[in-house]
């Protein structure tokens, strides 16, 4: 059992790093790449960790701590678009690590040590939460996949090893536990490592890169009439006023599947999930009632509402990162400068 154990540990720990090799040789480079190899290196850690025998396994002890933390951030990177790391994501894990050290110290060992675990099995609730909530919305079928089938099981995976942790205090786990927790993580491996031979398809084009023209010119002639019914339906009828709007509500009503709007909105006019499509609808409707100076008693919520927009607050955000101001600024100067033209 030993030496099966050993044998499969290396095979895991040996494609775990190939993995990351082939992460870091990919082109263009994304947070998300190098978030990816650096949480497989942490899992070759825990691997070395939950070794018995293993010398020098506590020199990896910091890196293994952390793998809730990457785990938790590799989600923030893959499933969020505007995602961007800020000095206060390093709190969760400036926590582990803390708890961690001051444990090795004795100060508080059995009250830390089983604060930890809870720590890390939040960063991975959250973590597939991030996941699942946004699956919605999402417009890339490769990440949509990527969503159920990598992220979903891998945090199945690290809930139930935190679990157990949390469980047993920390008690070494019986052989059969090991063994299936180590054969569990090689075949994840395994299977992402085919994956990233095609890693576009995980998280299709990079955000901002233009749409190559030869997608769009090679729409079958279903899909440009499709394409067509679309952009009536959003800039003549305006269906993006309708608070609360699904894809499976705009496909319902230009009758077709969601698979198939959900490709044509990403391949054909470059958006990667549907919130960003609306809102691309919704601030240009605001932006230029919001510079029309017959509307300026009109306030600005009743513009939101109008618009699509339940509340001011999600209207706000939407309009800062569309525009860099808020919809405040931005009346006060484009009517601003509406004024001298007026006047002359």
């Amino acid at each position: 059992m030993a030496e099966f154990e050993i044998a499969l540990r290396g095979a895991t720990a040996l494609q775990l790093l190939l993995n990351a090799l082939t992460i870091l040789r990919s082109r263009p480079r994304r947070l998300a790449h190098g978030l990816t190899a650096l949480f497989s290196l942490g899992v070759v850690a825990y691997l070395g960790c939950s070794s018995d025998g293993l010398p020098w396994r506590h020199v990896l002890a910091p890196l293994c701590i952390a793998n809730p933390f990457l785990f938790w951030l590799l989600a923030l990177a893959y499933f969020r678009e505007d995602f961007r790391f800020s000095p206060w994501h390093a709190v969760p894990l400036i926590v582990l690590e803390g708890t961690h050290f001051a444990g090795r110290l004795g100060a508080g060992t059995d009250l830390l040590g089983h604060f930890q675990p809870f720590v890390a099995l939040a960063l991975v609730l959250a973590a597939m939460a991030e996941a699942l909530l946004g699956r919605r919305d999402d417009l890339l079928e490769g990440r949509r996949r990527l969503r159920l089938w990598f992220v979903l099981l891998t945090g199945i995976l690290v809930l139930i090893i935190t679990s157990v942790e949390i469980g047993l205090g920390f008690a070494t786990p019986p052989d059969w536990m090991r063994l299936l927790a180590v054969a569990s993580i090689l075949l994840l491996a395994l299977g992402f490592g085919l994956a990233l031979t095609r890693p576009s398809r995980l998280l299709g084009p990079v955000p901002g890169v233009a749409i190559p023209a030869g997608l769009v010119l090679g729409l079958s002639g279903r899909e440009r009439q499709l394409l067509e019914r679309l952009r009536r339906t959003m800039e003549e009828d305006r269906l993006y006023r309708q608070e609360g709007l699904a894809i499976a509500d705009l496909a319902r009503r230009l009758g077709t599947q969601e698979h198939s709007l959900r490709r044509l909105i990403n391949q054909a006019m470059g958006h990667r999930n549907f919130s960003e499509f609306l809102h691309g609808y919704r601030i240009a409707e605001a932006a230029a009632r919001l510079a029309d100076p017959r509307e300026t008693r009109v306030p600005i919520l009743t513009i939101a509402l109008e618009a699509g927009y339940g509340s001011i607050g999600p209207f706000n955000r939407a309009f800062r990162a569309a525009m860099d101001e808020t919809p405040g600024e931005y009346r006060r100067r484009r009517l601003a400068e509406a004024r001298p033209e007026k006047s002359g």
